[in-house]
């Protein structure tokens, strides 16, 4: 009997483990296809706030980045957000707007810190943009601890090509959207 190709059904148990249900008609698609089903998604949530976008949703966004566990997942949200914030349309002004009302920079700080060098570099990025793009009236800085938190942070992990290659973009303010994986 052919089986069909279904997604893994998943469900939060009592202990707050996530558990997958095995049965003999389910399979787990191949990681490239999770992969194209995830660019898709983002496609779609892209667009979505190219057209509105409300405090609640940069809210849940900065939540998601702050409790996603998966790697490749943070990666794809985290390189939406840098290409979302090098765009210039009003839409993507008002995100930048809405990421200051919910503490700039400190909610990505934490991130510095991951395990993955691609999130760390796309983070530093993000990290210089938000900065680059505060309102100069608010009087909002970079200030000390914020830099010394990230030197820190930064110097915990052996500096590799994409590391160097993102702090000499924020040096220089020429920051580029790339893919880093």
């Amino acid at each position: 009997r052919k089986k069909t190709k279904l997604a893994a059904l998943w469900l939060r148990d009592s202990g707050n483990s996530i558990q997958s249900i095995q049965n003999d008609n389910l399979q787990r698609f191949a990681p490239a296809e999770i992969r194209q089903l995830r660019m898709f998604i983002l496609g779609m949530v892209r667009t979505m706030l190219s057209t509105d976008v409300a405090k609640e949703e940069i809210q849940a966004l900065i939540f998601f980045l702050q409790d996603c566990q998966d790697t490749y997942q943070l990666e794809d949200v985290l390189y939406l957000l840098l290409h979302l914030l090098l765009n210039a349309t009003n839409t993507y002004k008002a995100i930048v707007d809405l990421i200051h009302e919910l503490g700039g920079i400190h909610p990505f700080l934490g991130l510095v810190s991951h395990k993955s060098e691609a999130v760390r570099v796309l983070v530093i990025r993000i990290i210089a943009l938000i900065y680059r793009m505060t309102p100069k009236k608010t009087g909002k800085t970079l200030d000390e601890n914020c830099y010394a938190y990230i030197t820190g942070k930064l110097q915990q992990y052996p500096f590799e090509p994409l590391t160097y290659i993102a702090l000499l973009e924020v040096a220089t303010g020429y920051i580029r959207v790339e893919y880093t994986n």
